[in-house]
């Protein structure tokens, strides 16, 4: 990186004040929008620098200053200390001459001389010290920032003035938060069993609202130097990006199908909003079954959001490079994986993780049901070579989880799985049972039988405390 070269001029005034322990420093708005300053090349003006100081300073004490950063400065031989009082006025401050001693590019260090304490009835207290005329540059305003530093010391070193003082003269900030989604702007829809999973218990659609990122309050961003614009970007296109399984479903936020695009593999939604430097302020999703097949539930939802922006070209700017609006677009992160609800299915779901088939091998698969609701049963299953399928035990095999009894399901689930009661086929499944019957009532006992005599139980999901 290279180093910038630059002269700074030093003004001292001052005014008068109560005696402080340590100088107060003050450094006006000088923080810059990160985004603002993306790709771009070249130094910032650097802020003004105040210094009121809080002892009474004699001859050669020294003022040691310092910039943080790659830049360098050329620090000036000589510096007057003037009073903005005139002399003879009340409040008036002493006047002096700070004399450059030693310096390199990132620091210096001044002895005072020439003390003009009016016959003794002057000091330096309150007097103000400002440093102008330097720049900054943008690699290190991005890279952490830039701080002055300024400390007060008698000849042998001892502290004078109070503490060193460190103060950032330019920062950088994120323009934008981050968005949200509330509770109440979940997804929270219950599919239905009984309506082979196509339709929700109650309602015909559900709603995702997200809650779009603003810009950061309280925050005045910096220009690169007086008369220019602030160095901001501009957002042009917001994108929210619903995350979940969309299969027979419509999908459209904002009433926009225009922009709201479902991707190929029904794994997203993502609403485009041109925003063209004005921010939509939240993205609603409502989703609605098409009725053809069955829903995907029990699943959650999330969302991710993006802002894409160009930052150039701005009025008055020094500064070279940056983003142009009909180049590619920076890309600003306003939220990822954003919790954006879920669906649950009516019944008592419970996975079984591990089911072996084979010659020789049995299944013993019971459902207990101790309520008073007669269920019927659905089976998702998965095998070791990726193939899968769904049943409806009740409709296509005439076994419900009847109310009060035990029910013993072992060759209708084989038959899903297998396509034949009677195969030997070999493989090794899992599998989910959904019962239409309250949660509670529900117990899935499984295991399986190797040659008549070797029983391996299967620790299913109620035993871990999962549902």
């Amino acid at each position: 990186m290279s180093f910038k070269k630059t002269t700074l001029a030093l003004a001292l005034a001052s005014v008068c004040s109560a005696a402080l322990a340590t100088p107060t420093v003050t450094v006006p708005n000088s923080t810059f929008s990160k985004q603002g300053l993306e790709l771009k090349v070249g130094t910032v003006d650097g802020a003004t620098v105040e210094i009121k100081h809080g002892a009474a300073l004699q001859v050669g004490d020294r003022m040691l200053v310092e910039i943080s950063g790659n830049t360098s400065v050329t620090w000036p031989a000589s510096v007057d200390m003037e009073t903005v009082i005139p002399s003879g006025t009340p409040g008036a401050t002493a006047t002096g001459v700070w004399g450059l001693l030693d310096s390199n590019g990132a620091s210096a260090t001044y002895r005072l001389t020439n003390l003009d304490t009016g016959s003794d009835q002057l000091n330096t207290i309150g007097s103000i010290t400002k440093f102008t005329g330097y720049e900054v540059d943008v690699a290190d305003i991005l890279a952490g920032g830039v701080n002055f530093s300024v400390d007060f010391k008698l000849v042998d070193g001892t502290n004078v003035d109070g503490d060193k003082v460190t103060k950032p003269v330019a920062t950088s900030a994120n323009q934008f938060g981050g968005s949200s989604i509330d509770a109440s702007g979940r997804a929270d829809q219950v599919v239905d069993i009984e309506q082979e999973r196509k339709a929700f218990v109650t309602g015909t659609t559900d709603v995702v609202t997200i809650t779009a990122a603003t810009e950061t309050p309280g925050i005045t961003w910096a220009a690169s130097t007086v008369g220019a614009d602030p160095e901001i970007a501009t957002v042009e296109n917001q994108v929210f990006v619903l995350k979940g399984d969309f299969s027979n479903t419509t999908v459209v936020a904002n009433g926009d199908s225009l922009n709201t695009v479902v991707a190929a593999d029904k794994m997203s939604a993502t609403y485009t909003y041109n925003a063209a430097g004005t921010l939509t302020t939240a993205a609603t999703f409502v989703i609605t079954p098409t009725g053809a097949a069955a829903l995907k539930a029990p699943q959650s939802f999330t969302a991710d959001v993006s802002y894409e922006y160009y930052n150039a070209p701005i009025m008055g700017s020094i500064l070279t490079g940056g983003i142009l609006a009909t180049g590619t677009l920076g890309e600003f992160d306003a939220g990822s994986n954003l919790n954006a609800g879920e669906w649950t299915l009516n019944g008592s779901i419970v996975h079984v993780p591990y089911m072996p088939y084979g010659p020789g091998i049995t299944q013993i698969v019971y459902v207990d049901n101790r309520g008073s609701q007669t269920g019927s049963i659905f089976v998702d299953w998965y095998d070791e070579n990726g193939m899968s399928g769904t049943c409806d035990l009740s409709s296509d095999y005439g076994v419900m989880a009847t109310a009060g009894t035990v029910t013993k399901f072992t060759g209708e689930l084989k038959e899903c799985i297998l396509g034949d009661v009677e195969s030997d086929a070999k493989t090794k499944v899992a599998f989910t049972v959904t019962v239409n019957s309250p949660e509670n009532d529900i117990t899935i006992y499984s295991a399986y039988n190797v040659n008549g005599s070797d029983r391996g139980m299967v620790n299913n999901s109620q035993y871990k405390g999962i549902k």
